[in-house]
């Protein structure tokens, strides 16, 4: 059992060995498992996750078509890093959230595989709608995809980063 988990309990009134009867229930929990039916749906709900969140970040991509083209660019570039941390904390929430079941391999995958598929997207969208601009002449602004997409990825990471390194979530890997 986690030291400060233990140190709430302890707070709470438990006893040593009522903290030490949770942990032998939980830590059996894991006997009884014989199909390893949970590894198994953990594996499957990381990668619904990691599915879910890449649709999610083009369809961030494909709502900023309209905010690129009508907002000025310091509006765009704070709407941009607040959806990015909005997003950002949805998948930082989903990742440790199923993260006694993942590898380090998981989190790599994870921590690259969005932000660089999120870069490509915006980096697409904003060179769209600069392309829409140059057309209809909507505005006389042009953005940078790069720095868009940088804004992004970095608003998208801080929590993640926070967590890892900050709050120091790291579990021992297999």
């Amino acid at each position: 059992m986690k030291k400060e988990s233990e140190i709430e309990l302890l707070k709470k009134g438990w006893s040593k060995e009522d903290i030490k009867k949770a942990e032998d229930i939980i830590s059996s929990r894991a006997l009884h498992d014989k199909s390893k039916s949970m590894a198994y749906s953990n594996r499957i709900l990381f990668w619904t996750v990691l599915f879910v969140m890449i649709i999610g970040n083009a369809l961030v991509a494909l709502v900023l078509i309209p905010v690129l083209l009508t907002i000025n660019k310091f509006g765009a570039d704070i709407f941009v890093v607040v959806i990015g941390f909005a997003i950002g904390l949805l998948f930082n929430f989903l990742v440790w959230d199923i993260e006694e079941h993942l590898t380090k391999a998981h989190h790599l995958i994870a921590s690259t595989a969005i932000p660089i598929l999120a870069v490509i997207n915006l980096y697409a969208i904003v060179r769209i709608v600069n392309a829409l601009n140059d057309v209809f002449k909507i505005t006389s602004l042009r953005e940078n995809p790069l720095t868009i997409s940088a804004l992004y990825v970095i608003a998208f990471l801080l929590p993640y980063l926070w967590t890892l390194f900050v709050k120091k979530k790291i579990k021992a890997y297999q």
